[in-house]
């Protein structure tokens, strides 16, 4: 039979080695270790780790798989809590330090790290942070409930609040950090006056305390009809604008808590003030409330019955801007705040003639005004369709009012637009007491991705009331770091496989038309059960990064995935960091970064030299049964190849040592007289001008049913591959 050549000239379906090597597609490979195949037709070296192009080293102690955000806000200057910071925009990078508890942050506009921005504080013990960013507030919680840590909110606020009142006029420009809970009022009195036969008497203002709210009653006790029956006066405060804290009932005079706030005549027409004494906004006394984030408060009124027990709904009175005065809640116009005394101010009067009956406490809120309590820690949260979910809780609950107890299969969701809000009567626990907790969240086309260490729950949370669609066995993680968002779905990994979920379906990626391309051999040895894999997506690629562990506990060694080719290829020992890092995430041009000792690396796509081990199918040539000779192999290729290995390998054998070709002469033919391992010319060729490396066995390769090419040694910076071809002879059939 006369010479044919065999052409490959495709190898971007990646490795294969769930299957026979001879079974293999033509365009797979058996083996591609710190190579990439994402160009059709080319093999090029795989990308490295490198120190960050823009951000400057910065030492903290990493928490596996955890700490590290990226966020934008229009603001200048979170870097330094800058106060009057332009609202030119800018990128910021959020690093925890587990040795400190406290965080650092990183600004694009002035290349600058703030170290210890705000403190968590608390025991330093095994820092487990999470982070998520509302309405351009970051919030930052310890997961590690052993420590007596305090969640915080750090975001800008510019307004200036009691403008109308000198004596307490406070104007707010810049990064402040508070604590993250809506915690309730502690201070504030009800005092009332009553006349009969003149109205209104004059107002009895309250004992002007250090950091309280308060109200007076002035009433003519004399009219008839308008508001009736005595009254409890209770107020929550408002932050942000629309958090609203659970209620203090501001009692009577003597504070003792006896009786009722108000036991003006029955059918009296009222008016009413509200006098504040703000601190500054320090929560210095009225401890923690009335602080920076304070925007107003909402005075609401319950009726009491002969045992001056209060009862019924709480109803919306009073609204209190902090900014704009008081109004009822029945008009739009608001009354401005006057001068009471020094660092106090006063509302102007508010009449009511009938009383208020429409708006509760619950209605305004969504929660009851019974609610154990408004704030929980957490090791997992999502903001998600303007509601933020927490999992994995510590918080009060009917059980336990008085303490707070662990609910590791528990989930918490807040109101809408209530980011820090997460009343305990809205605990959501998909499954009780089964073994096994919540270890990370993430959210998808309306669908909340429940990760524990064993099981995945799917959960569909695109209307009001969530519903469970499906429970997948294995698919659970140990770290969240092993979780990474794409565009274009979820992926993560575990010992089990690596998984995808586009919003529809899961889909295992270590197989390919349900058949598994990643033997699990090869996974287990990559990815045994004792390692929590760190995951990350390159969205200017769409690759999915897979490195074999969060801590030191691994070897640096990765599997990428590219969406875009449905191909595998490896990294080896050191391709990423084998240290404790943090988790993955993408900076403000979408490259892949993480954190680990001092450095933030970045994953370059641009190549790397280093050790190479390529090896194509078990060439048969369609024809298994067949005997062929083989007369010389070409490789076109380009750069310096120097220093890489070629041989072959004959009828599948995989332990034999690659035999040798002859080493090619500067312009691509073969020498046929030196016999080298490196068979390609020993200086670079260009990295423009393609050569076509003729391979000449240095032994005859007569009688063989198939051919394997094994290329190893370094590869450089500039070396590609673009097609193989092979020259043989089919022996005849007899």
């Amino acid at each position: 039979m006369p010479k044919r050549v065999y052409n490959i000239k495709q190898f971007h379906g990646g490795i294969n080695n769930g299957s026979d090597p001879r079974d293999i597609a033509e365009n797979e490979l058996v083996e591609a270790t710190n190579v990439m195949v994402d160009k059709v037709g080319r093999i090029t070296p795989l990308g490295y780790r490198t120190p960050h192009n823009t951000v400057d080293t910065n030492t903290a102690t990493n928490s596996a798989g955890r700490g590290l955000f990226k966020f934008s806000h229009d603001r200048l200057g979170a870097e330094t809590s800058a106060t009057g910071a332009a609202e030119t925009g800018d990128d910021y990078l959020v690093l925890t330090d587990a040795a400190t508890t406290t965080v650092d942050i990183w600004s694009k506009s002035t290349d600058n790290w703030g170290t210890a921005e705000f403190d968590l504080g608390g025991a330093t013990s095994g820092f487990l942070p999470s982070i998520y960013q509302a309405d351009g507030a970051l919030r930052v919680c310890d997961g590690e409930f052993a420590n007596s840590s305090t969640s915080k909110w750090f975001g800008y606020i510019d307004r200036t609040v009691f403008g109308d009142a000198s004596n307490a006029t406070l104007a707010l420009d810049g990064w402040y950090t508070e604590d993250q809970e809506i915690k309730a009022g502690i201070l504030g009195k009800a005092r009332q006056a009553e006349a009969d036969g003149s109205y209104p008497p004059s107002f009895v203002a309250p004992t002007a305390t250090a950091g309280y709210l308060s109200i007076s009653v002035s009433a003519n006790k004399s009219e008839t009809g308008g508001m009736r029956g005595f009254k409890n006066y209770y107020y929550s405060l408002i932050y942000d604008g629309v958090q609203e804290s659970k209620l203090f009932w501001m009692r009577n005079t003597d504070d003792t808590g006896s009786g009722v706030s108000d036991n003006v005549y029955e059918n009296a027409t009222k008016k009413y003030k509200v006098y504040i004494h703000p601190e500054a906004l320090s929560g210095g006394t009225n401890n923690p409330g009335l602080n920076y984030r304070c925007t107003g408060a909402k005075i609401y009124w319950k009726k009491v019955d002969s045992a001056y027990v209060a009862y019924d709904d709480a109803y919306l009175l009073l609204e209190v801007d902090f900014v704009k005065g008081v109004k009822s809640s029945e008009v739009d116009t608001y009354v401005a705040w006057e001068n009471l005394s020094t660092g106090s101010a006063v509302s102007g009067a508010v009449e009511f003639v009938n009383e208020p009956r429409f708006e509760t406490y619950r209605s305004q809120t969504g929660f009851q005004e019974d609610v154990i309590s408004l704030a929980a820690r957490y090791k997992t949260s999502v903001v998600t369709n303007r509601v933020t979910y927490i999992g994995n809780i510590k918080a009060k609950n009917k059980e336990s009012p008085n303490a707070e107890v662990v609910m590791g299969d528990a989930m918490i969701k807040s109101p809408v637009n209530q980011f820090d809000s997460f009343p305990t009567d809205r605990i959501m626990e998909v499954t009780i007491r089964d073994g096994d907790e919540i270890v990370h969240l993430a959210e998808y086309a309306d669908r909340l991705l429940q990760f524990k260490k064993n099981k995945l729950y799917i959960i569909n949370i695109s209307q009001e009331i969530e519903f469970l669609e499906a429970v997948l066995e294995y698919k659970g993680v140990n770290n969240p770091g092993s979780v990474a968002r794409t565009d274009i779905g979820i992926v993560w990994a575990n010992q089990h496989g690596c998984f995808f979920y586009d919003g529809e379906k899961v889909s295992n990626l270590l197989e390919k038309g349900g058949i598994k391309i990643i033997s699990d051999s090869a996974w287990n040895s990559f990815l045994p059960s004792d390692k929590d894999p760190m995951v990350g997506y390159n969205p200017n690629k769409r690759q999915v990064i897979v490195a074999d562990a969060v801590d030191a506990d691994g070897t640096g060694a990765i599997f990428l995935y590219d969406f875009v080719t449905r191909s595998w290829v490896k990294g080896s020992a050191g391709t990423i960091d084998d240290l404790v890092k943090s988790n993955f995430v993408n900076d403000w041009d979408g490259k892949l970064i993480y954190h680990t000792g001092s450095t933030t690396r970045q994953w370059n796509d641009e190549y790397a030299s280093d050790s190479m081990d390529l090896q194509t199918r078990d060439i048969d040539f369609g024809e298994p049964s067949v005997k062929k000779n083989i007369y010389k192999v070409y490789v076109s290729y380009k750069g310096d190849g120097s220093t890489v290995t070629i041989g072959y390998r004959t009828n599948g054998e995989t332990s034999a040592t690659a035999s040798n070709f002859y080493k090619i002469t500067s312009d691509g033919s073969s020498s046929g007289a030196t016999d080298s391992t490196t068979p390609l010319h020993s200086s670079s060729v260009g990295t423009t001008d393609w050569l076509k490396a003729e391979l000449k066995p240095v032994s005859s390769i007569r009688n063989i049913n198939s051919i394997q090419l094994v290329f190893g040694g370094t590869i450089t910076t500039d070396f590609e591959i673009n097609d193989i071809s092979i020259v043989y002879r089919a022996k005849n059939v007899r």
